[in-house]
This record gives structure tokens, C-alpha cells and sequence, in this order.
């Protein structure tokens, strides 16, 4: 393991990620994911800074992935992603997807949970609130959400298609995991 920093503004990133992503599949098949996002902090950034990071970063990372050769990526939207949403985050999410969806991976499994707990950045009330809404807006604990993605990897990388995963699903296919561990 190492650490890789990258200058995610920089006109040549998608190239950059390329390189790395290649420098990776010379020691084995290899998967990407992009858990890249504002989240909860999403209120405070304008639509332009939303988009310059959530479709532009994202965007360009997945391109030098798959520029690499990468087959299969994940990526990590919101419940409700959709361009034509009234909902400014939602409708950014689905820019994303998109984005992503349109660069040919030969496998995406796009990601939407609904409130994430378990982590510093989901406040205890929006999850007992979470707790109360049900199916796809409702609560997914961060480490089903992270056992979910390592399961789409170890289970699903050589299906192609595109499989979208929300709360219920992603449930299901982290219990997989476990199954098979």
C-alpha cells in the first residue's frame, strides 16, 4: 500500500490517473471506485462547485481509468440521482452517472444509498430521522455501504452491463460477502 497524491485540478489529471491505473493492472486485474463527494456538505457549495467536483473530478478520474484498461467501476451516488430532479444535489448526482455512465465502462455498478450513518459527517438526528424513512431514502450504515462494494468487486467484476444498487440491494449483496468469507 502507498499513498498517491494528485492535483485533482490539474488540466492533465485524467492522463495522470491513467498512468497510475496502468502502473496498478501490471500487477493483476483491478477494479476502480470513486467514493469522491460532498455529501451532507452539499448546502454550502454552488451548483458550479458542486458539478467541478462531483462530474468533473469524478468525470476525469473515470476516464483515465478506463483509458488504463480498468473494465469495472463503481461509484458512489445518492438516492434520487437523477439530471431532471428539482433537487439541485440530486440532479448533480445524476450528471455523474451520467457522465460515467457514457465513458463505456464494461462493468459500472452505480452506488445509491440514502442517509449514511456511522460516520462523523451524518449527525445523530438526521439517522434516527433516516431510521424512519423507508426503502431507498432511508438509513444504510457506512459499513454495509463499503461491504457492498467489495462484494459488487469479488462477486460481480466479470458481468458486463450496468447495475445501479440501492439500500436493499446493497444490504443483500454485502450479506453475500459475508456468506462467502
Amino acid at each position: 500500500m502507498r499513498n498517491v497524491v494528485l492535483d485533482t485540478g490539474a488540466a492533465d489529471f485524467a492522463e495522470r490517473t491513467a498512468a497510475l491505473a496502468r502502473e496498478v493492472l501490471s500487477q493483476g486485474s483491478a477494479s476502480a471506485v470513486s467514493c469522491v463527494g460532498v455529501g451532507s456538505g452539499s448546502r454550502r457549495w454552488s451548483e458550479k462547485e458542486l458539478k467541478r467536483l462531483e462530474v468533473g473530478v469524478v468525470g476525469a478520474f473515470a476516464r483515465g481509468c478506463h483509458d488504463a484498461g480498468i473494465a469495472q467501476f463503481c461509484l458512489l451516488s445518492a438516492a434520487g440521482s437523477t439530471t431532471r430532479s428539482k433537487i439541485r444535489y440530486a440532479r448533480v448526482m445524476g450528471m455523474k452517472e451520467d457522465t460515467v455512465r457514457n465513458i463505456g465502462f464494461a462493468r459500472l455498478a452505480i452506488f445509491r444509498p440514502g442517509i449514511i450513518v456511522g460516520n462523523a459527517h451524518t449527525p445523530a438526528w438526521v439517522g434516527w430521522l433516516g431510521s424512519l424513512v423507508p426503502g431507498a431514502f432511508g438509513n444504510i450504515d457506512q459499513r454495509i455501504l463499503g461491504r457492498s462494494i467489495a462484494a459488487e468487486i469479488a462477486l460481480h467484476s466479470q458481468e458486463p452491463g450496468e447495475v445501479t444498487r440501492e439500500n436493499a440491494a446493497m444490504k443483500q449483496l454485502a450479506a453475500q460477502l459475508n456468506d462467502v468469507s
